[in-house]
Protein backbone atom coordinates (compact mmCIF):
# COMPACT_ATOMS: atom_id res chain seq x y z
CA UNK A 1 0.00 0.00 0.00
CA UNK A 2 1.18 3.61 -1.07
CA UNK A 3 -0.24 7.08 0.89
CA UNK A 4 0.23 9.81 -0.54
CA UNK A 5 -0.26 13.59 1.25
CA UNK A 6 -0.73 17.29 -0.22
CA UNK A 7 1.30 19.85 1.33
CA UNK A 8 1.31 23.24 -0.23
CA UNK A 9 4.15 23.29 -1.89
CA UNK A 10 5.54 19.20 -2.00
CA UNK A 11 3.62 15.91 -1.99
CA UNK A 12 4.69 13.09 -0.23
CA UNK A 13 4.23 9.70 -1.17
CA UNK A 14 5.78 7.26 0.85
CA UNK A 15 5.15 3.22 1.23
CA UNK A 16 2.61 3.00 3.98
CA UNK A 17 4.86 0.59 6.24
CA UNK A 18 7.61 2.87 6.28
CA UNK A 19 5.35 5.36 8.38
CA UNK A 20 6.84 7.00 11.51
CA UNK A 21 9.47 4.98 11.18
CA UNK A 22 13.59 6.82 11.15
CA UNK A 23 16.46 5.25 9.41
CA UNK A 24 20.16 6.99 9.96
CA UNK A 25 23.03 5.93 7.81
CA UNK A 26 26.22 7.74 8.24
CA UNK A 27 25.17 11.38 8.37
CA UNK A 28 22.15 11.11 6.30
CA UNK A 29 18.56 10.44 8.70
CA UNK A 30 15.41 9.55 6.66
CA UNK A 31 12.83 10.33 9.16
CA UNK A 32 9.31 9.50 7.95
CA UNK A 33 7.23 11.18 10.16
CA UNK A 34 3.13 10.32 10.11
CA UNK A 35 2.79 14.66 10.05
CA UNK A 36 4.37 14.50 6.69
CA UNK A 37 4.16 11.10 5.02
CA UNK A 38 0.56 9.83 5.94
CA UNK A 39 -1.88 10.66 3.84
CA UNK A 40 -4.28 8.65 1.83
CA UNK A 41 -3.91 5.28 0.04
CA UNK A 42 -3.70 5.32 -3.81
CA UNK A 43 -3.66 2.83 -7.17
CA UNK A 44 -0.83 2.60 -9.25
CA UNK A 45 -3.20 4.17 -12.05
CA UNK A 46 -3.24 7.27 -9.30
CA UNK A 47 0.26 7.59 -8.73
CA UNK A 48 1.19 7.85 -11.98
CA UNK A 49 -1.63 10.31 -12.78
CA UNK A 50 0.08 12.25 -9.90
CA UNK A 51 3.37 12.14 -10.80
CA UNK A 52 2.50 13.31 -14.35
CA UNK A 53 1.12 16.41 -12.48
CA UNK A 54 2.67 17.60 -9.65
CA UNK A 55 6.32 19.40 -9.97
CA UNK A 56 7.43 18.31 -6.68
CA UNK A 57 7.35 15.42 -4.98
CA UNK A 58 9.13 13.75 -1.78
CA UNK A 59 9.04 9.74 -2.42
CA UNK A 60 10.19 7.19 0.01
CA UNK A 61 10.22 3.32 -0.11
CA UNK A 62 10.56 0.53 -2.45
CA UNK A 63 6.81 0.10 -4.40
CA UNK A 64 6.74 3.75 -5.20
CA UNK A 65 10.67 4.07 -6.19
CA UNK A 66 9.57 1.22 -8.26
CA UNK A 67 6.63 2.74 -10.18
CA UNK A 68 8.34 6.15 -10.37
CA UNK A 69 11.72 4.14 -12.23
CA UNK A 70 9.08 1.92 -14.70
CA UNK A 71 7.24 4.98 -15.39
CA UNK A 72 10.41 6.81 -16.46
CA UNK A 73 9.77 9.86 -14.12
CA UNK A 74 13.09 9.10 -12.30
CA UNK A 75 16.51 7.17 -12.97
CA UNK A 76 18.15 4.99 -10.85
CA UNK A 77 20.99 7.55 -10.32
CA UNK A 78 18.64 9.66 -8.71
CA UNK A 79 17.60 7.28 -6.09
CA UNK A 80 19.13 7.48 -2.42
CA UNK A 81 19.04 4.40 -0.05
CA UNK A 82 19.43 4.80 3.68
CA UNK A 83 19.83 1.51 5.39
CA UNK A 84 18.37 0.06 2.25
CA UNK A 85 15.22 2.21 1.63
CA UNK A 86 14.95 3.68 -1.39
CA UNK A 87 14.10 8.05 -1.73
CA UNK A 88 14.25 9.90 -4.07
CA UNK A 89 12.82 13.78 -5.32
CA UNK A 90 11.17 15.57 -8.30
CA UNK A 91 11.97 18.82 -8.41
CA UNK A 92 9.92 20.52 -11.72
CA UNK A 93 10.01 24.19 -12.27
CA UNK A 94 7.12 25.16 -14.04
CA UNK A 95 6.99 28.57 -16.21
CA UNK A 96 4.27 30.55 -15.22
Amino acid sequence: MILVKFHEQVVAIADANLIGKIFEENDIVLDITERFYKGEEKNREEIVKILKEESNINMVGEEIIKIALEEGFIKKEEVIKVLGVPHAQIYNIREG
